[in-house]
């Protein structure tokens, strides 16, 4: 999910000023991957059960963003 988000958010115009061409973006992971010690890692079959505990033990609200001094953020559940 994470090498698709990265390729997404590279060669989208409008998010990038200067996005990268695809064949750039899946170089840039290939190499990544070809590191020593690097491997994409897959979720076990509890993963989704895991996942949604934690998630509905915290909440859904994302309350990170307010420990920078100074940044306006409106909390979109609240």
């Amino acid at each position: 999910m994470t090498v698709l988000g990265f390729v997404r958010i590279t060669t989208h115009r409008q998010v990038m000023t200067h996005p990268l061409p695809v064949a750039t973006a899946c170089a840039h992971v290939r190499a990544w991957l070809a590191q020593p010690y690097v491997s994409i890692l897959h979720p076990a079959d509890r993963h989704a059960e895991i996942l949604f505990g934690l998630l509905e033990r915290l909440g859904t609200a994302d309350a990170d963003f307010v420990r920078f001094p100074g940044l306006r953020w409106t909390n979109p559940i609240g």
